[in-house]
C-alpha cells in the first residue's frame, strides 16, 4: 500500500496563488527537483528554505516553520 504524501502548507499556498514550483525553486535560489522533491515528501525543507518561501510567497514565516526540520 502507497503512503499518502503530505500536502504541505507553502505547497497549498503557492498553488492557490497560482505559481509553479519552477518559480518559487527560482526565487528561492534552490534547483527545482528539490523543490520537487519538498513538495512530494521526499526530503524535509530546512527552516532558512521555509523563511525564503514565506518571503517570496507573501506570508508570514511562523506559518511554514513547523513543517520542515520540526524547528
Amino acid at each position: 500500500m502507497n503512503k499518502p504524501l503530505r500536502r504541505y502548507r507553502w505547497a497549498e499556498v503557492l498553488a492557490g496563488q497560482g505559481r509553479s514550483l519552477t518559480w518559487l525553486a527560482e526565487r528561492t535560489g534552490a534547483a527545482r527537483v528539490t523543490v520537487y522533491s519538498y513538495s512530494q515528501g521526499r526530503r524535509r525543507p530546512p527552516k532558512a528554505w521555509l523563511e525564503r518561501a514565506a518571503d517570496v510567497l507573501g506570508v508570514p514565516a511562523p506559518m511554514f516553520i513547523n513543517e520542515g526540520t520540526g524547528e
